[in-house]
């Protein structure tokens, strides 16, 4: 069944994949592009593969009784924001009230429950946790949100230095941030033994942060210096179609001063 749902979202945007468990994980995941119109594009291959190996991950932990105690499963609830920071939004705040809702109907009795459940449209289990999204900035939105509802975020992806802050305190993830990024490149720099560098980021929670981490590092170890910094927006704002992003393209966008500096140097 969860096959199928997600080859058919070729096709159809895909609203929602909800598998029955003991503990419920919500999953947010672009299984389409955006458009220049922050809508739904093309299917996005990644994203399936994200899917698949999400799905995959659980299954094999629902069938190992060392892991999970006997007669428990995890659930999913996998929902397509196709890489829209307010499309990413609207699905966590589903998460959020369907989780509001579960709570006012704890300790109904049956027949009050029955009644209230038929005017609860696409009521569906609590979430215990979301994992996503694919990129800093949505993150950075979804985390936001959850965190007042106190529900756990664990994102694969979300590299951004802001997401280290206190105020994410139920934010977690399985990749470094990008102040270990921006250490790894300055080994780079060091190594090459270059003094002046251009640097170009995009404009969102993940550029704006990755930046401010690599000026922290020249300042810290004093051996280049980074002559100036540049920060383009991004494919969708740009009217562009897809993912698609070369530094050709960035290159054509930067500002003719600015080129003449990166010349300079």
């Amino acid at each position: 069944m969860v096959i199928d749902a997600l080859f058919a979202s070729f096709l159809y945007p895909l609203k929602t994949i909800l598998p029955a468990g003991h503990v419920t994980l919500g999953i947010l995941f672009p299984l389409h592009v955006r458009t220049a119109q922050d809508k739904c594009g093309e299917f996005y291959a990644f994203g399936l593969g994200y899917t698949e190996a999400i799905t995959f991950a659980i299954e094999r932990i629902n069938k190992d009784t060392q892991l999970l105690p006997i007669n428990v499963t995890l659930g999913f609830d996998i929902r397509d924001y196709c890489d829209t920071p307010v499309l990413a939004m609207k699905k966590t705040n589903n998460f959020v009230k369907s989780n509001y809702l579960n709570e006012l109907l704890e300790g109904q009795g049956d027949n009050c429950k029955s009644k209230l459940t038929k005017n609860m449209d696409n009521l569906t289990a609590p979430i215990f946790a979301v994992i996503g999204t694919e990129d800093s900035s949505s993150t950075t939105f979804v985390s936001s949100l959850l965190n007042v509802a106190d529900i756990p975020t664990i994102s694969p992806f979300a590299t951004s230095e802001e997401l280290s802050s206190p105020y994410f305190n139920s934010f977690f993830r399985t990749i470094p941030p990008d102040g270990k990024q921006a250490k790894a490149m300055v080994d780079i720099i060091e190594y090459y033994q270059w003094t002046y560098i251009a640097a170009v980021a995009i404009g969102h929670s993940y550029g704006r942060y990755g930046l401010r981490a690599l000026e922290r590092e020249a300042y810290d170890r004093k051996t280049f210096c980074i002559a100036f910094s540049e920060f383009l927006e991004e494919a969708s704002a740009q009217k562009l179609e897809g993912r698609t992003f070369l530094i050709s393209e960035a290159i054509t966008l930067i500002n003719p001063d600015v080129l003449e500096k990166m010349l300079t140097y």
